[in-house]
Parts: C-alpha cells; sequence; structure tokens
C-alpha cells in the first residue's frame, strides 16, 4: 500500500484544483492502488445543521452517515492527488456501505484513512471503490465505509450491468418527503460538497441534468432517519444502491419496514425508485473483503503532496458529463 500523505490537520482542495486536474483515466491491465492518505487526531463531532437537515433528533448517538462527511476533505485530497490517475470529473456514486461497530464518540480523537483500491470493468467505463476506515486512539477499527464510483475514464466490458433486487419491508409504511429546491444547497453546505449539479438548474445542465439534483447521501441519511426505533443497536451495516437521481425540487414516497435480520427502505420519485438501502444488525466487522482502509502494523512516513466531498452525482444512470459529487 503507497501512503500518500500522512497529515495532523484537514487538508484544504477547492473544487477548481478537482475541476482542472489532468488525469489519463485507466488502461485494460493497468493495477490501482491501493493508494491511501490518512490524518490523525480527527475529531468527528455532531453539528446539528446534518441532524436537523436530515430530520434526525437533536441529541442521541451519532449519525451513522455523519463520518463519511467528516472525512471529506481527505477523500478531495485523495482524488486530487497527482498518484490517482482518474478524474474526479464525471465520478458517479453508485452505492455506498456503512459500518459501525457501535456509538460513536463525537469528542474524540481518531485516526481517519481513505483508501483507493482494484477497480474493474462496468458496462462503459470502470467501477472503483474509495474506503473510508475509522480508528479510536487503540488502534480499533470502529466506523468504515466503502464508496463505490462509476467513471467513463477507463475500459468497459460492454454488457448490462446487474440491477440490485430491491428489498421489500413488511409491514411497509409510506411517507411523503418534501424536498425543497434549496436542500442542494444547504445540505452541501453542511456536508462539504458544493457541486454545482446541487446547487441550482442553471449550474447543473451544462453537466447533462435538467435541474439540480438532490445529495444522494442526504436522501439515505434521511431514510435512516426514518427508520428510527427500527435501527438496530451495536453493530450495524447499511448497503445503500443510488438507482436514479432525485431532482430539485421534487417530492419523494419514502417506503420502509422490517426485513429479516433488520431493517430496508426505498426512495421513490415519479413511482421509479431512486435509492434501495438495507439495514443489518450484528454485523461484528465489515462484510466482504477486509477493509484496505485498516492500516498495516507500520506505514514508512510520506512526504506530504496533497475528495470526495465537492462532489458524484449520486445516480447509476449517468447524465452526459456528469461532475464529481462525493459525498
Amino acid at each position: 500500500m503507497d501512503l500518500l500523505l500522512d497529515l495532523d490537520r484537514p487538508p484544504r482542495v477547492p473544487l477548481w484544483r478537482l475541476a482542472l486536474a489532468r488525469k489519463p483515466g485507466l488502461v485494460p491491465g493497468q493495477r490501482l492502488g491501493p493508494l491511501a492518505v490518512q490524518q490523525r487526531g480527527l475529531v468527528l463531532g455532531d453539528p446539528p445543521a446534518y441532524r436537523a437537515l436530515c430530520g434526525l433528533a437533536p441529541d442521541g448517538p451519532l449519525p451513522l452517515a455523519w463520518p463519511f462527511h467528516a472525512a471529506a476533505p481527505l477523500q478531495k485530497a485523495l482524488l486530487a492527488h497527482r498518484a490517482f490517475p482518474v478524474p474526479a470529473l464525471g465520478l458517479v456514486h453508485v452505492a455506498q456501505q456503512l459500518w459501525a461497530r457501535g456509538p460513536l464518540d463525537p469528542a474524540a480523537p481518531h485516526r481517519l484513512r481513505v483508501t483507493a483500491g482494484p477497480w474493474r470493468p462496468a458496462r462503459r467505463g470502470i467501477h472503483l471503490d474509495l474506503d473510508t476506515a475509522l480508528h479510536d486512539a487503540t488502534g480499533a477499527l470502529v466506523w468504515w465505509g466503502r464508496t463505490t464510483a462509476w467513471s467513463p475514464a477507463g475500459p468497459g466490458h460492454g454488457r448490462p450491468n446487474p440491477r440490485p433486487p430491491l428489498p421489500a419491508p413488511a409491514p411497509a409504511t409510506t411517507a411523503t418527503v418534501a424536498v425543497p429546491e434549496d436542500m442542494g444547497r444547504r445540505f452541501g453546505t453542511v456536508a462539504g460538497d458544493r457541486n454545482p449539479i446541487h446547487v441550482h438548474a442553471w449550474l447543473a445542465r451544462p453537466f447533462g441534468f435538467r435541474r439540480a439534483i438532490v445529495h444522494g447521501m442526504w436522501t439515505l441519511a434521511r431514510g435512516l432517519a426514518a427508520l428510527g426505533a427500527l435501527l438496530p443497536p451495536g453493530a450495524v451495516h447499511v448497503q445503500a444502491h443510488f438507482l436514479r437521481p432525485v431532482p430539485l425540487p421534487s417530492s419523494g414516497r419514502l417506503v420502509f419496514g422490517p426485513v429479516p435480520g433488520g431493517a430496508a427502505l426505498l426512495w421513490h420519485h415519479d413511482d421509479r425508485p431512486c435509492l434501495a438501502a438495507t439495514v443489518r444488525s450484528g454485523v461484528a466487522q465489515p462484510p466482504g473483503d477486509p477493509p484496505s482502509g485498516a492500516p498495516p502494523s507500520a506505514d514508512p512516513p510520506a512526504s506530504a503532496s496533497d475528495t470526495a466531498g465537492t462532489g458524484t452525482s449520486s445516480s447509476a444512470q449517468r447524465p452526459t458529463g456528469a461532475s464529481p459529487s462525493m459525498p
């Protein structure tokens, strides 16, 4: 693993730097990473504005998705680094996993690591993962997220991508959620993602969107808030798929309820699914491959040089020119 940056404070990576960085993309057989950046002494905090925008209670355990946004400066630093060959412009957020060992301490210092691992072909372009790992003062892994993004900057396989199965909560509860026109601007300010596609329709059109779209991570956080008491205590794992963009303004139909082993939610717009997510309890460690964000026993020091919190679009159906919106 190549540790590109080892920092003791959040890096500052402006959106223009991501937009103007010249990246070659990937070619068949090219190896990517693992490339990593890390920050020591990160304090998560617990912004009241985030809770309010996502429909969460003003107190209680730290929101499950908040560490994803706290990691945004480090994600941007990885995407902007000269060693990362994939352009940030055009990245589309297609899936997200979240895992937590239990409640997190918003005031304690943590070590945060973001890692880019192997890529794989998609129908047109590639899929790649960014793993975000949060460790406490003892070195124990306490939170982990895997962001799966699509990029046009690589060789595809030409076959249709499989669609994830939609969960069927039962009994299901249905709620209507208003998404005001300014939600992209308000949430982007709190989450550190001021991507133009979330700001105004006239800024989103050059990237292939007829209207501005809300952040996919806002729809996920808002859906998790609706689950309320259905969210299991202790170790928990979330698997979310962003299927279509949610336009601004709009009205969403949120369907949620229990499923075997946990809970599930679906977000519909115009009777078409935009988000599908399941929440499982009792997951003692992140499923699948070991988290690439977990550091080895020792790392060589890295010289500072210099993502994804300015923007990949959260939609599996990418309009032409979709800009970065990760988160």
